[in-house]
């Protein structure tokens, strides 16, 4: 990525020497070169330093082959100048591992153990790769990339701004290293931005977009502040341009002519400008004096007179480089920087809001060559740049979309005495505050999914099955949703014991004041559905046979008493008791027994049978005792 020191020198360290008299090589052109830096000159210069036997610049012969993207042989002449103990700098170090994960070889982890020391020293960091939703991105470039280098991507409108060194698309504009391009949502041709003269941004764009250095661009969400990387106008005491950031700002709407933050100075660089449209920061990356080493994150305010002073970010800054800030929507800072144990070159990382320590992104955001200039569209979509592409070394922009795959769930219910799957049975799912009822297949199953964007979640629900002829079941849930993406919840039901039927006869002289006639009869419970006071069929056979008692004994008058267990609030089981009491009375009545024969009332959980009151945690069977319907007799 060769876009950070954009016209920042690197002082490498053969070129503050002289040379030996047999090479006859000129010293003067090779610093020219190297302060230029044009690597393309200076290697020249390099491999006839090694044609005449001096391997003294071999380290910075390799980082200028690294720069021009040409890896392989960059590889070979790093490898030669390890075996020598020739690297010492952090930055040559830093390359050599970057390119021994590229090729993959056995090596990388013993040569990274015996750099990391060198490199934690010289104030390198380690950081790990954090769990975000990034490792489910599938990226592809995007059909406006050149030959050239492109990068920097901002929308606007209908429009996507960008950077790039590709050839001059407007014969009015003098091309130079960067220039800002357009191309329209859904297009593959980038034009020069001004030919899009009706875009009144773009307009106050183009008018700097001349022969110095331009991009990227950032703007404020109301479209009030432009902000862009330039170059200076004045070099520094090497001959070197550096870099600016301007800014215009919209007043009776009307831009303001572009004028340099007042922190600009010919011996440092600011640039890649991303402003923060909640707080008012604006964030960008700098070799200013002052920093932890190479480029920094600072970040700055305008109080509505001036700009504060630029705040260096610490928990994030290293000596080494971090640079291309951006903020989310959420205020999550996104960078780009090298680290002791990153994937290789440039990784992007994230400073969540509110968190001290920043993490990685996971592949394939990230890869082991340079990846930079995240662009966040919303939570699943967006771009970056990278030069991970192996036939076109240069900068290229990808597009991102997160596809998080959901989590799927079969619930299956069986026969537990046959161990047989059980077809129609109803399944009901009580998931935080709705019900779904759904009938099973003839694989005693169902199936549903659950987006996958809830995983660091768990999911409790409370499942409830119920068939005919079987003892319903109510059971709790709990999966915690991680990397595990399918979930397979197989529950048993057993088939009702059913009572033989006894008969009025059999147990006349039992028949007193104060028994309860469903006991004497041998009445098997009387089911309802979870949250439900309907009368089912099976609960039907039940109250039929109190009917026929009734109509036996015209003389017997019955309490008919409805009791809940102790889940669920004290005022929900009271009314839903009295509910299920009266829909119970109501069908007796309906079968032709007299109103005045019958009461009832419903008691929730107020007499239990057992130990299972509230604050009491029992068994499914325990709290079961207590769900019951009693038919007390009143009178004869």
């Amino acid at each position: 990525m060769k876009h950070i020191l954009l016209s920042t020198i690197f002082i490498l360290g053969c070129a503050t020497f002289s040379f030996a008299q047999k090479t006859n090589i000129s010293e003067k052109k090779l610093v020219t070169a190297v302060f230029e830096k044009n690597d393309t000159q200076a290697i020249s210069f390099y491999q006839k330093k090694l044609n005449h036997g001096d391997s003294s610049c071999l380290v910075d012969y390799a980082s200028s082959i690294f720069r021009l993207h040409q890896y392989a042989r960059s590889f070979e002449l790093y490898k030669s100048a390890h075996r020598k103990n020739m690297l010492n700098n952090p930055v040559n170090i830093n390359e050599f591992i970057q390119l021994e994960k590229i090729f993959h070889t056995e090596n990388v982890t013993t040569i990274a153990a015996k750099y990391e020391k060198t490199l934690s020293t010289a104030g390198y960091k380690k950081i790990a790769v954090g769990k975000t939703n990034f490792k489910y991105a599938v990226q592809k470039t995007v059909c406006f990339n050149s030959n050239a280098d492109d990068f920097g991507i901002f929308p606007i409108d209908n429009l996507l701004l960008f950077s790039s060194t590709r050839n001059k698309l407007d014969k009015n504009i003098e091309n130079s290293l960067i220039k800002t391009f357009a191309v329209k949502n859904n297009s593959c041709e980038a034009v020069s931005i001004s030919d899009e003269n009706e875009n009144i941004i773009l307009k106050q764009i183009n008018k700097i977009n001349t022969k110095y250095h331009l991009g990227p661009v950032c703007i404020s969400k109301d479209k009030s502040k432009i902000f862009v990387t330039v170059s200076q106008k004045n070099k520094d005491k090497n001959g070197i341009y550096n870099l600016t950031i301007l800014e215009s700002t919209l007043i009776n709407n009307v831009y303001s002519d572009f004028i340099a933050l007042p922190f600009e100075n010919v011996n440092f660089t600011m640039q890649h400008p991303s402003y923060d449209n909640n707080s008012g920061y604006l964030f960008f990356s700098s070799n200013m004096t002052g920093g932890a080493g190479g480029f920094d994150i600072y970040k700055t305010k305008h109080d509505g007179i001036k700009w504060s002073t630029p705040e260096n970010i610490v928990a994030i800054n290293t000596a080494s480089t971090e640079a291309f800030p951006f903020i989310s929507t959420n205020g999550d800072l996104y960078y780009s920087g090298k680290t002791i144990d990153g994937f290789g070159g440039l990784d992007i990382l994230k400073l969540e809001k509110g968190n001290s320590t920043p993490i990685l992104l996971d592949q394939p955001i990230n890869s082991s060559y340079d990846d930079f200039g995240i662009f966040i569209s919303d939570n699943h979509q967006g771009y970056f740049c990278s030069n991970r592409i192996a036939e076109n070394t240069n900068d290229n922009i990808f597009s991102y979309q997160i596809q998080i795959p959901p989590y799927k769930f079969m619930i299956v219910v069986k026969d537990e005495q046959m161990k047989t799957y059980l077809k129609d049975a109803t399944i009901k799912i009580k998931y935080k505050d709705s019900v779904t009822t759904v009938m099973s297949n003839d694989s005693g199953a169902i199936s549903f999914m659950l987006p996958g964007d809830l995983e660091g979640t768990t999911w409790n629900a409370e499942l409830t099955f119920i068939k005919a002829g079987f003892v319903s079941l109510t059971a709790t849930a709990s999966e915690k949703l991680g990397e595990q993406r399918n979930f397979v919840i197989e529950k048993m039901i057993r088939k009702e014991e059913l009572a033989p039927v006894i008969e009025v006869k059999q147990v006349a002289e039992k028949i007193k004041v104060g028994v309860d006639l469903g006991k004497l009869l041998n009445l098997n419970p009387i089911y309802f559905d979870v949250n439900k006071f309907d009368i089912r069929t099976d609960a039907a056979y039940e109250l039929d046979k109190i009917v026929k008692a009734m109509n036996e004994l015209p003389n017997l008058i019955i309490e008919l008493g409805s009791h809940t267990d102790s889940r669920g609030s004290t005022k929900s089981n009271q009314e839903l008791s009295q509910k299920r009491a009266e829909s119970s009375g109501k069908y007796i009545i309906s079968k032709g027994i007299d109103a005045k024969r019958l009461s009832w009332k419903g008691y929730g959980e107020s007499k239990p049978l057992n130990k299972c009151k509230d604050g009491v945690k029992c068994s499914e069977p325990e709290y079961s005792i207590n769900r019951r319907t009693e038919f007390k007799i009143v009178k004869m």
